[in-house]
């Protein structure tokens, strides 16, 4: 028997259908950079803060990811709000029934971002009023921070599973169903975590440039922790991502299978500049961080090949009305790019001001110390 799906939004897509995947797919790749650190810098902050009372480098670096915390959790929240609107134009009555289904706790995202942030927030800029609670307020951030995603990963394989909604419903109308038993749940929030502490081990490697200048032996050794970070987190997430994919029903599975399949040959291509990104980040920091760049945007794809694969028996998104507002679109697209222009600008103003601090700090050191 066919699943009782809502009916799409009687309101016309505002372009093509593959337009909008297009853009689905552009703004959750850069979704994916800052998120990441929000979620693997979180939980290195917070081991190196415990680790920092006894680790002089291991304290300075809870600090340095400490004081990016904030900025980068809040280009998480805007980068994520138009992948979001994308899914809601196309998948909108899949992803509200969803939501509705485990309400109580998709709503539990708003406080966890919020007590999350404030956490973030205390350890950059009041560490020292915290004192030794520091470590303990950095582990409840990133506890929310992985709780967070935790909630997306069951809400969003919930959406792709609308088989379920009836039976789910039948037991309950309260909204307060936990997708756990889905088996393809705990691999993948496991490579979703995983993988945010390899990109994590980027960012700080990039961060380690502006130490550079004024703690040039801190500097080096921060690089080194992320690339160590990077190299060690990619190997697990090799063993991790197998898991995900095996635990995929098998239309998903069938996307790899059968000779050199295009899904086939995108997971090889991502997994490729993934490990090619060890040795290139030894060698170019931003060779290396494009490598990882591209990787994502594979494994971005791949993701959207496996959602189609899920809702195909159900839901075909190129039945949708279409109704093209170009205008729109094209206001859409200036603001993108000049948000991107702003967002590089603040990054290398960050940077710049990063080191300004530091040496500000050397200099306050070198005058006490005489």
């Amino acid at each position: 028997m066919m699943p009782i799906i809502p009916l799409p939004d009687a309101v016309p897509v505002p372009a093509p259908i593959w337009l909008v995947h297009f853009l689905l797919l552009l703004t959750f790749t850069l979704h994916l950079v800052p998120m990441s650190f929000t979620l693997g810098g979180g939980i290195l902050a917070a081991v190196a803060a415990f680790r920092g009372r006894r680790d002089e480098n291991q304290r300075r670096l809870s600090e340095v990811i400490a004081r990016a915390l904030p900025s980068v959790t809040a280009f998480t929240i805007t980068t994520g709000v138009a992948p979001l609107l994308f899914v809601q134009v196309v998948y909108g009555q899949l992803f509200y029934t969803s939501s509705v289904l485990m309400a109580w706790l998709w709503m539990g995202v708003i406080p966890l971002l919020i007590a999350g942030y404030y956490g973030y927030y205390a350890c950059a800029l009041a560490p020292r009023a915290l004192g030794k609670h520091q470590p303990w307020v950095a582990t409840a951030s990133a506890v929310a921070a992985a709780a967070i995603g935790f909630l997306w990963v069951m809400n969003v394989l919930l959406m792709l599973s609308p088989e379920k909604w009836s039976g789910i419903y039948a037991q309950s109308a309260a909204g307060l169903y936990v997708n756990v038993t889905d088996p393809v749940v705990w691999p993948r929030f496991a490579h979703m975590l995983v993988g945010a502490l390899a990109v994590t081990g980027v960012w700080i490697a990039v961060l380690s440039r502006a130490q550079a200048p004024v703690a040039p032996e801190f500097a080096t050794w921060m690089r080194r922790q992320g690339i160590g970070l990077f190299t060690g987190a990619t190997a697990v997430n090799l063993a991790v991502g197998t898991w995900f994919l095996f635990s995929l029903p098998k239309p998903a599975l069938d996307l790899f299978s059968g000779g050199m399949t295009p899904s086939l040959l995108l997971l090889g291509l991502g997994i490729l500049l993934g490990v090619a990104a060890i040795g290139l980040l030894r060698v170019h920091l931003w060779l290396g961080t494009a490598a990882i760049a591209v990787a994502l945007a594979c494994m971005a794809i791949l993701r959207h090949q496996v959602r189609l694969s899920y809702v195909a028996p159900y839901f075909n998104p190129e039945t949708l009305a279409v109704q093209p507002q170009w205008g729109v679109f094209a206001i859409f697209a200036v603001a993108l790019v000049v948000a991107l222009g702003i967002v590089g600008w603040m990054t290398v103003t960050y940077l710049k001001a990063g080191r300004k601090k530091e040496a500000g700090s050397a200099r306050e050191a070198s005058t006490t110390a005489s």
